[in-house]
């Protein structure tokens, strides 16, 4: 929440939304690459090695950090753990596109949560493969590069009203982990899901930083980021014990339905339809 905080103070106001951008695209490159390199170090040198190279980039990042200069914000008058939290949640539910489009996180999060962490691994590896799911996260994360590489040259006045529709392609990977046995489908679910996931997210965390106060950006953010994983543990939970009664696909449909469902209720708000990008 810190780091999100600050990025408005580290650039020109006219390049706030390129730098939303490129610090998502960054992050997710990143993602991908270090898997990569940490599966070379684990085979070659060891886990160990791969754990101290891990530290390694922790103490740089530190580094780094601390090089970064912003203007000072005194804090304001101290109201406690408990005050600054009321605070944050009376500007989170102040806002309605911010609170609805956190409880759709949380929606996410619970439902689709487990398809990635619990079901899809083992349909996709039974029905094509143990290989097959490693390639599929692969090409989930290639979805987040390619939407965040799209997202660098189109910049929607609707920002976050066209974000939460691209949301919706978020089903297309439970549905083909249902549907089909074809990698090559499952692959393209993975991507449209990545894909639609980050044009989405770089709406979202753009509306947050032209919206909210500087000085309440932090608290803001907290609740994002509670709101939108603080049920993934129970989805992780419940989807074996819930997709054994009633059938791996069954539930994987549900979970695309689902999703489908939480984009249409949300673009019924009038706030996400009208919220315009500056």
């Amino acid at each position: 929440p810190s780091m999100s905080a600050i990025l408005g103070q580290t650039v020109p106001e006219a390049s706030l939304g390129q730098a939303v951008v490129w610090r998502r695209l960054g992050s997710t490159s990143a993602s991908m690459i270090g898997s990569g390199v940490a599966g070379l170090l684990v085979a070659t040198a060891g886990s160990g090695w791969a754990l101290l190279a891990d530290a390694v980039t922790f103490l740089l990042a530190g580094v780094l950090f601390a090089a970064i200069r912003v203007a000072h914000e005194p804090a304001p008058p101290g109201a406690g753990l408990l005050g600054d939290v009321a605070e944050g949640f009376r500007e989170v539910m102040r806002h309605t596109w911010l609170w609805l489009l956190i409880a759709q996180a949380l929606l996410y999060h619970l439902v689709y949560g487990g398809v990635q962490g619990v079901l899809g691994p083992i349909v996709v590896g039974d029905d094509i493969g143990r290989a097959a799911w490693g390639y599929a996260l692969s090409t989930l994360m290639a979805g987040f590069v390619v939407g965040g590489l799209v997202c660098t040259r189109w910049k929607p006045r609707h920002a976050l009203f066209v974000g939460v529709w691209f949301l919706g392609l978020t089903s297309a990977f439970p549905l083909a982990i249902a549907l089909s046995d074809h990698l090559a489908v499952v692959l393209l679910g993975a991507f449209l899901h990545g894909f639609g996931l980050e044009i989405f997210s770089v709406g979202w965390d753009l509306s947050i930083q032209e919206n909210i106060a500087p000085d309440k950006l932090a608290r803001v953010y907290s609740f994002d980021m509670v709101g939108s994983f603080v049920a993934r543990p129970i989805g992780l939970a419940l989807t074996g014990p819930i997709a054994a009664a009633v059938g791996y696909d069954t539930w994987l449909i549900t979970v695309a339905a689902v999703l489908v469902a939480s984009v249409v209720a949300a673009t019924f708000s009038r706030d996400v339809r009208v919220l315009v990008r500056r």
